[in-house]
């Protein structure tokens, strides 16, 4: 194994055309799966056995985290794919990403290993639990170009104004009545709003979006405290909770705590709607993030309930205050057995004791079947769509 700089100064006597860059990262490690780490360590003891004794290998760098770079003889993909196979099936246990760049003449070796390292995390497959490998090449460097460009942009929309907080009205079924709503983020660019098609996904990607998440906190709380001073109804507010803000949610819960701390309103008034895919992860992140929430008397709801792969057995287990149902719930035209679907769902939640939030209802011919199942509140087109706080405002004002 060679250090960082006895590495450069091999590379430097290197033709561009004579070696490729190999990023490896053990998974376990790199992830933090502390249960797996005694057999992460064997992996790793053999993985610089195998690593040494391969001809095409010129060079081994040091661990580095649970990760290393290498250097190889220019071989062909045929080989690479053979090499991680040999190691796919030696260790079924553990789970490896491998970004593998060929080198541009006189390129650095720091941006080589950088090359790499990024093919590896940003292959499709680096989150899952399986040995993943990526070639960088020009179209991923091209998608990582545009992904700095749509995080500039939103940061620059949330610095001018033009990341802005819309809230879609929920109604009360029995009253017909505004209950509350649910925050949603609209980005306009250029003179028009963009679909969230065209920015979300790549800031739940990257993880700007746990700026974003905390950006919507301010941007409510500030609304609270108009209707506070303009003396409108206080409703609550659901917001959406990103994966990326679960994994990481200290930070985000310290400014959840202030901001309610400071504006000396009721926890009541801010919901918290976590999706249901994300709980079909094992993440103990997620379980305290649920469990300091309901301490604090917040809502929590599960959204897009029926969508995802999270099991019905996981409910009681979880402090849930209410149940949002997807909108495949409601499809159109609606049948006959999707109607015995839907009413079954609603009357085993609220045997349980659940709240239901009926999302998506677009189409009048599903309001019997709700009110006759029970269900609490309506949160769709057929009744309001997401607009802008003003708006909203102006919805509450018409209740003074």
């Amino acid at each position: 194994m060679l250090t960082w700089k006895d590495m450069e100064t091999l590379y430097e006597r290197l033709e561009a055309d004579d070696c490729i860059g190999m990023y490896i990262e053990i998974k376990q490690y790199a992830q933090h799966y502390l249960k797996d780490r005694q057999e992460c360590q064997k992996a790793v003891e053999i993985l610089d056995q195998m690593l040494s004794v391969m001809d095409p290998c010129i060079c081994i760098s040091e661990w580095m985290h649970g990760s290393l770079f290498t250097l190889w003889k220019t071989i062909s993909w045929t080989y690479i794919h053979d090499m991680i196979q040999q190691l796919d099936d030696a260790f079924p246990h553990v789970a490896f990403a491998f970004g593998i760049c060929y080198p541009k003449a006189q390129e650095e070796l720091s941006t080589l290993f950088y090359k790499c390292q990024l093919a590896a995390i940003k292959s499709k497959d680096h989150a899952k639990y399986t040995t993943s490998y990526e070639l960088y090449d020009q179209l991923l460097e091209n998608r990582l170009l545009q992904a700095v460009s749509i995080q500039e942009m939103v940061e620059k929309a949330m610095t001018k104004g033009n990341l802005r907080v819309f809230i879609q009205p929920k109604v009360d079924l029995a009253t017909q009545t505004i209950c509350g709503g649910e925050a949603l983020l609209r980005l306009y660019h250029e003179n028009q709003w963009l679909p969230l098609s065209e920015w979300m996904k790549e800031i739940q990607r990257n993880s700007f979006i746990r700026q974003t998440d905390v950006y919507v906190l301010h941007q409510l709380f500030h609304m609270f405290a108009l209707c506070q001073k303009q003396q409108f109804p206080l409703l609550p507010i659901s917001v959406n909770v990103s994966e990326a803000t679960l994994e990481n949610a200290q930070e985000y819960l310290m400014e959840v705590k202030k901001l309610t701390k400071a504006s000396a309103l009721s926890s009541k008034l801010l919901e918290f709607e976590i999706s249901e895919d994300i709980l079909s992860k094992d993440n103990q992140a997620l379980s305290d993030f649920l469990t300091f929430l309901h301490q604090e008397g917040y809502p929590i709801a599960m959204d897009d309930f029926g969508s995802g792969s999270a099991s019905l057995t996981m409910l009681p287990h979880l402090p849930f205050t209410s149940i949002k149902l997807d909108r495949s719930f409601f499809p159109q035209p609606a049948n006959e057995k999707n109607n015995l679907m839907l009413q079954s769902s609603i009357r085993m939640l609220k045997q349980c004791g659940y709240g239901i939030v009926a999302e998506g209802v677009e189409d009048e011919c599903y309001l019997p079947l709700l009110k006759e199942a029970h269900c609490d509140q309506i949160q769709g087109h057929y009744y309001y769509q997401a607009m802008p706080m003003s708006e909203y405002l102006q919805l509450l004002r018409s209740w003074v």
